[in-house]
């Protein structure tokens, strides 16, 4: 991954300030309700940083149709801050659709990330872009030398660099600050089992068993198989409207066979009925003569 660098240097001639020198708004939260239903990784002091699984998934399907070529794009997310330190949670990745992808390497500019920039804060309003993150194919989830030097252009020490390959294992690298420090992935911990505490001596009560009626339990299963019943009766009126409509035009093509042998016996014997005398017979002979003598007429063009 190559990165313009001295696109920060021509800041001042644009107007645009990289929004990693600005005040990042703080959020005070505990990280267990920070960030259920996220991937966690650790770093040194106490630095830990969220991945939401769906994000997760999505830099995995960005990746999957980027090959054979990289892709880069921005992180958006908070930054949290605790009793312990400050932490950060991704919410999600806007990629860059104008980066300069090729298979080894994939360059962005300083207009492309400019737009980016632009798309991730109309996205999302209520975060902020806390890193970026780009793609390898095949050859493993861990920065290059090159990718290095481009996470040193963040300078925050909570700038979150992610490189992706999600034909590789791991398929996730997670790096942070300036000096591309890797981070380690955390196991989620087990929930810890609810106990009834007593007081005064005496045992919590139990609570007490619930008691279902035979008359209940016929209705609910009846009402459960209410669904099913109705689909069985709409399929068996189908099966048999079917055949309804198939007998009805066998039935009137049987009554039109039925009728048209009716008419050829009715007409049969009229046509031997007819009394035919020697007169005619001669009539017709001379007539089919008359016909054979005839000369057919030519054209000349």
């Amino acid at each position: 991954m190559m990165r313009d660098v001295g696109m920060f240097d021509r800041a001042a001639d644009t107007g645009f300030t990289p929004l990693g020198v600005l005040d990042e708004p703080i959020w005070h939260e505990e990280r267990s309700l920070a960030r259920v239903g996220y991937l966690v990784y650790a770093g040194a002091l106490g630095f830990e940083v969220a991945i939401s699984e769906h994000v997760v998934e999505r830099m995995m399907l960005l990746g999957r149709q980027a090959a054979p070529r990289e892709w880069y794009g921005l992180l958006v997310g908070r930054v949290y801050e605790d009793d312990v330190g400050r932490h950060v949670v991704i919410l999600g990745v806007v990629p860059d659709s104008e980066a300069d992808a090729h298979t080894g390497f994939v360059r962005t500019s300083f207009d492309s990330e400019l737009r980016t920039r632009m798309a991730a804060r109309l996205l999302y309003p209520d975060g902020v872009s806390v890193g970026w993150v780009h793609g390898h194919i095949r050859y493993g989830a861990r920065y290059s030398s090159t990718d290095f030097k481009n996470q040193a252009t963040w300078t925050q020490p909570h700038s979150i660099g992610i490189v992706v390959d999600p034909f590789s294992d791991p398929r996730l690298g997670v790096y942070r600050g300036p000096e591309g420090e890797l981070l380690e992935p955390v196991m989620p911990s087990a929930p810890a089992p609810v106990t009834l505490k007593s007081t005064g001596g005496n045992a919590a009560p139990r609570p007490e068993p619930m008691h279902v009626s035979a008359g209940s339990l016929v209705r609910g299963v009846w009402l459960h198989r209410i669904p099913l019943v109705v689909i069985l009766a709409l399929v068996v009126a189908s099966v048999l409207f079917g055949r309804t409509v198939r007998l009805h035009e066998q039935a009137i093509r049987l009554e039109r066979r039925v009728s048209d042998l009716e008419q050829d016996r009715v007409a049969v014997p009229i046509l031997q009925s007819v009394p035919v005398s020697s007169h005619d017979v001669e009539m017709c002979e001379d007539a089919a003569a008359d016909m054979t003598s005839v000369q057919p007429m030519r054209t000349t063009p």
